[in-house]
C-alpha cells in the first residue's frame, strides 16, 4: 500500500499513533530502499516529505492484517498496490 503525508507532520503523527495500535511488525518503505519502523515516529518523520512510501504489515493474523488494511484505507486513503 502506498502513503503520502504532504508534509503534513500532523498527519504522519497520527500515523505512527494507528501504527502502534498493531502488535505486527509494521514497516515504511522508502524508495524500494530503505526500511524504516512505522511505529518510529523520528522514522516515519525523516521520509514523511516528499516522499511515496509504501506500507507494509507483517502478521500471520488474517484479522489483524485485515482491520489494518481498512484502518489504512479509511483514515489514509491509501491503496493497495
Amino acid at each position: 500500500m502506498k502513503i503520502t503525508f504532504n508534509d503534513s507532520i500532523t498527519r504522519a503523527e497520527e500515523f505512527v499513533k494507528t501504527c502502534n495500535g498493531y502488535d505486527s511488525p509494521i514497516d515504511l518503505i522508502v524508495d524500494n530502499h530503505y526500511i524504516v519502523d512505522a511505529k518510529s515516529a523520528m522514522g516515519v518523520y525523516a521520509y514523511a516529505a516528499g516522499h511515496t512510501l509504501e506500507v507494509e504489515m507483517t502478521s500471520h493474523n488474517p484479522n489483524e492484517l485485515n482491520r489494518f488494511i481498512d484502518e489504512m484505507r479509511e483514515k489514509y486513503g491509501v491503496k493497495r498496490n
